[in-house]
């Protein structure tokens, strides 16, 4: 078992506004600040986000995920200028993912309002944001979203 000195920080991720608490290892606290992009770990891959506070306190961590920062994920790194790109280039394609998405949820009159949409940094997931007030059969339009965009696709 790995044991690191770490610290808290929370991340806007990939542009949908979405807030996260993740930590930092001490070797990497004094490279990274406040508003710096960095690379984090993924649910299955790595993904990128912008830091926005450090050093949170404990009862923050636990407004932010009940269980608290021992379930966080890890800061990796410093993000490099052309993987900030590439996250710029993943806001754009998920807007457009998003008007998709939004076509197919019209033609096939499912009863729910999309959201957002957010790629995973490497591209490997794209995760649709919805609000719905009954429970809704996803299947098609699941199979249809993964033809088009070749990654995992979660709703």
């Amino acid at each position: 078992m790995l044991i690191f000195k770490i610290r808290c920080t929370v991340l806007l991720n990939s542009g949908s506004g979405r807030v996260e608490g993740l930590f930092i290892k001490s070797s990497l606290l004094s490279n990274i600040k406040e508003l710096d992009y960095v690379i984090v770990e993924g649910d299955r891959g790595i993904d990128l986000g912008r830091v926005i506070e450090l050093d949170l306190s404990k009862n923050k961590a636990k407004m932010i995920n009940k269980k608290g920062p021992k379930s966080f994920r890890r800061v990796l790194r410093l993000a490099t200028r052309k993987e900030i790109k590439r996250y710029w280039k993943n806001i754009i394609m998920a807007s457009q993912a998003v008007n998709i998405c939004q076509k197919k949820i019209d033609r096939q009159k499912l009863p729910v309002d999309l959201v957002n949409a957010e790629y995973q940094w490497d591209q490997e997931k794209i995760t649709f944001f919805f609000n719905a007030k009954t429970r809704v059969d996803f299947r098609q339009l699941v199979v249809f979203l993964y033809t088009k965009f070749q990654a995992r696709i979660w709703m």
